[in-house]
């Protein structure tokens, strides 16, 4: 799941902070589900960026996402989340959802605390949470058909498409690595100059892969 159905929510979250290879990378993970497959179907990967931190979850018992969300579409929180500091948007392919973060603000009236309660909540001291914008919601299943349209433009124009192939190879990349640090149960860092993993020829062997004769890449 992570470097199959996971590379559609990579390439999205790729995409909205225009970064590539991360610097380091830690998975865990299991067959908590169906003893019977290779791939676990509960995973957690978190990869280290120079400014963010980007988590993939994979949750084949659950319809909801890692903090309880049900998204925004019938089958579940399937989809791709961006958490800033003023909001937080939920995108899939059934729209998007756009929260704005909560601002605690204190009321000027006398603190009502109670000392002699002791499961006094923030309300006894004043406290209230507001947002400095409304919620947004936008519903819409017209991004296949945009999709394909561009595509099939850019096979007769020759221009290169919205997702191009060094897009598709970096979303690889991610979620390759994200396998490599689950298989080998550590945490992995990344050169994303060299393409190589620092200081462990074991993720460098499986970074590369095993090739048979006569479909071996030029160079290895």
């Amino acid at each position: 799941m992570l470097t199959e159905f996971g590379a559609h929510f990579t390439d999205i979250a790729l995409w909205g902070t225009k970064v590539q290879g991360p610097r380091s990378v830690v998975a865990t993970g299991g067959k908590f589900r169906n003893n019977e497959d290779e791939i676990p179907d509960t995973q957690q990967v978190i990869y280290e960026y120079d400014n963010l931190i980007l988590q993939y979850s994979v949750l084949h018992h659950s319809s909801f996402g890692p903090n309880g969300d049900p998204g925004a579409a019938r089958n579940g929180s399937c989809g791709t989340q961006f958490h800033g500091t003023k909001g937080t948007l939920f995108v899939d392919r059934a729209g998007y959802r756009l929260p704005p973060q909560y601002v605690r603000l204190r009321e000027s009236r006398p603190s009502q605390v109670r000392p002699d309660v002791w499961y006094q909540d923030e309300r006894f001291f004043g406290f209230y949470y507001t947002t400095e914008t409304r919620p947004e919601y936008g519903d819409s299943s017209i991004q296949h058909q945009a999709h394909f349209r561009n595509f099939f433009d850019c096979v007769k124009s020759r221009k290169d498409p919205n997702s191009n192939v060094e897009s598709g190879y970096y979303t690889n990349t991610v979620c390759r690595l994200g396998d490599i640090a689950y298989r080998l149960g550590r945490r992995i860092r990344w050169d994303n100059a060299t393409e190589q993993v620092f200081d462990d020829p074991e993720a460098n062997k499986l970074v590369v892969g095993t090739y048979r004769s006569p479909w071996i890449p030029k160079g290895l």
